[in-house]
């Protein structure tokens, strides 16, 4: 099968079975994620890895006001005032700063009982991170009935998949970016499948690239429990959700990846 350089091919398992009406939240291109409407109905939010964007988490927030739990160690108070250093030559009003730098120090260090940050990478215990098991053993996260799931960490999503959904039994929705996706393809196939999970919507992150077998590096794939599909709306993304489709795009400066379902 020939194909031109910017399409990829991925399995048509992963291909969404309508055009949903998604919600998009978080920042244009790499940051911002779809979730179902359904996402009101959640009342905590699971959150693996942040670094420098809290844009999803913190617009889910403000949206909602539902609890939050947020995991990272690489974000602290010494990588945004590095930002802020940098950034202090482009700042030229007080309304720049308030945007870049001040809803930082209020999410994260504003005492409030709904907003939980820990400094802790999740993913094994033998590469020194905080587990799952940890995760359910010592945090409030357990006690909500309806879960959302964020995950960007970097390749430790293979390593606790399966724990989280056999531990935290009430995730309705998910997004996950998944890396080296070209050589777990069928890994995440069988996890969305045991699971019952639906795929909602994908998007090719364009700061991977083409791998083996002509498949993406790196997507982003939104699910959601399979006994919630029903409730979801059909409609145009494109005009039905919050933002255009563009801004879906990672890094602006590459090329738009298309997709092939086979």
């Amino acid at each position: 099968m020939k194909i031109n350089k910017n399409t990829v091919l991925v399995s048509k398992q992963l291909e969404p079975k309508e055009k949903y009406s998604l919600i998009r939240f978080g920042k244009n291109g790499d940051g911002g994620y779809w979730v179902s409407k359904e996402f009101e109905s959640i009342e905590s939010l699971a959150s693996f890895g942040i670094y420098d964007d809290f844009s999803f988490e913190y617009q889910l927030y403000k949206n909602s006001g539902l609890s939050i739990f947020m995991f990272d160690s690489t974000t602290n108070i010494k990588l945004w005032l590095l930002k802020l250093y940098k950034a202090l030559p482009r700042l030229y009003s007080f309304k720049q700063f308030k945007y870049f730098y001040l809803p930082f120090v209020f999410f994260f260090f504003k005492s409030r009982t709904n907003v939980n940050f820990y400094p802790k990478l999740v993913g094994s215990k033998q590469d020194g991170f905080i587990t799952i098991n940890d995760i359910y053993e010592n945090t409030s996260l357990k006690s909500f009935n309806s879960i959302g799931l964020k995950m960007d960490i970097e390749g430790s999503e293979y390593r606790v998949l399966d724990e989280l959904f056999e531990k935290f039994t009430k995730i309705k929705w998910a997004v996950i970016e998944f890396h080296d996706f070209d050589l777990h393809e069928k890994t995440i196939i069988n996890f969305i499948n045991k699971n019952n999970l639906e795929v909602i919507f994908i998007n090719i992150n364009n700061f991977g690239f083409k791998g083996s077998n002509d498949r993406p590096t790196v997507i982003e794939l939104s699910l959601i429990k399979k006994e919630f599909v029903s409730k979801l709306e059909i409609g145009n993304i494109e005009h039905n959700s919050l933002r255009s489709m563009a801004i879906s795009i990672n890094d602006s400066s590459s090329e738009e990846m298309e997709i092939s379902f086979v």
